[in-house]
């Protein structure tokens, strides 16, 4: 945070650290929330979101009360995944839902990448970009979660 706003915002750093989180979650949610619209069930949506909404309240006010802006935050965070878990769930009874073999790999490499970075916590921030992004693409390559065609089409895209 200091690094791209300044010192000022320094004090952000723990919450962005929290809410980093609900891109994820809010990605499924919408992946999720198209599933069971398209497969019209809108009053299971309504009621889940609903439940999520109760869950948003109650835990912002308890967690605020506790932690803080931290805690809204993991508030915010829970709520989405809660929803996230509830659809994902719902949705399973109507389609299929399969992940591709490449998705545990991606995973494992991006716990590879975690653990390095959580290593070289104390190293300097363009030791840890370099370090994690070279582990996360040999385990990618190591694991085969990306192959050459993958690449040719990456670059062909780009």
């Amino acid at each position: 945070i200091p690094l791209i706003f300044g010192d000022r915002y320094a004090a952000a750093g723990d919450v962005l650290s929290v809410l980093i989180w609900f891109f994820l979650a809010t990605l499924l949610h919408t992946v999720y929330t198209t599933g069971l619209i398209a497969s019209g069930q809108e009053k299971l949506y309504g009621k889940i979101m609903a439940i999520s909404a109760a869950v948003y309240l109650c835990s912002t006010i308890g967690l605020t009360l506790l932690f803080g802006a931290v805690g809204s935050a993991a508030a915010v965070v829970g709520s989405e995944a809660v929803a996230v878990v509830i659809m994902g769930r719902s949705l399973a009874r109507t389609v299929r839902i399969e992940l591709p073999p490449s998705a545990v790999k991606s995973l494992a490499a991006a716990a590879c990448i975690a653990g390095v970075l959580f290593l070289l916590a104390s190293a300097g921030l363009w030791l840890s970009i370099a370090a994690g992004a070279a582990v996360y693409v040999a385990v990618l390559v190591a694991t085969r979660a990306v192959g050459r065609n993958d690449i040719a089409e990456l670059l062909g895209r780009v």
